[in-house]
């Protein structure tokens, strides 16, 4: 959630003409996707994953909450609360923009990760391609909307949504840190750096370790 008093400004200006011909040549490469069919099932199970966003009488905590695939789930996965054993894992950030870009910036999260685990288990390469690149342009939106600003990983842990209750869980400290790695990676950069593209590798590749504690988690 938002949190002013940790700032972390990046202290230059960005190339966002660089970054917009980034995002609309991935944006393009997506609007090729076909809709998933049954000769390219992909095999896994859905969980949740939340992020707590403010509201913007600042007084509310709203839930953002996706779903991710991951190739298999335990009967008894993960170190959940004995009160919560189907609680979602969730994931608060600190952070420094207005609650309607703290939303979109989630949001844009949550869906690249879905896409991303999708991508990790299709067995059809070409749309394997395809969806690990809507979910890059996913982050790359997400990160953007940060408008260069830092973001610090707040607590982890599980969320019972139906009661507002979080139990925190130092556990998934891991799982935030890559998310948070990710993010910072996916802004503009700063000038000196050649191209963005050797920082999109980096970040998609802690993004993938995210997804990976994530499948660690539900394995049990």
């Amino acid at each position: 959630m938002a949190d002013i008093n940790h700032p972390q400004p990046r202290g230059a200006p960005v190339r966002i003409l660089q970054r917009i011909l980034v995002a609309l040549a991935l944006a393009a490469s997506a609007t090729l996707v076909a809709p998933t069919g049954p000769a390219q099932a992909q095999v896994g199970h859905d969980v949740e994953i939340c992020f707590p966003a403010d509201s913007e009488n600042g007084n509310q905590v709203i839930w953002n909450c996706h779903l991710i695939t991951v190739p298999k789930v335990a009967l008894k996965p993960g170190p959940w609360p004995d009160e919560c054993l189907s609680c979602p894992t969730y994931v608060d950030f600190l952070d420094q923009v207005k609650p309607w870009e703290q939303w979109e910036y989630l949001d844009r999260l949550g869906q690249g990760l879905f896409l991303l685990s999708r991508a990790k288990l299709t067995k059809d390469p070409k749309l394997h391609t395809r969806l690990r690149q809507r979910a890059t342009e996913q982050f790359l939106l997400s990160a953007e909307t940060l408008h260069g600003t830092g973001i610090l990983l707040g607590d982890t842990g599980w969320v019972d949504l139906q009661n507002d209750k979080v139990y925190g869980d130092n556990t998934l400290i891991p799982l935030g840190t890559h998310l948070v790695e990710g993010l910072m990676l996916m802004q503009p950069p700063v000038p000196g750096d050649p191209t963005p593209q050797p920082n999109i590798d980096k970040a998609m590749y802690h993004f993938n370790l995210a997804l990976k504690e994530l499948e660690i988690l539900y394995a049990g």
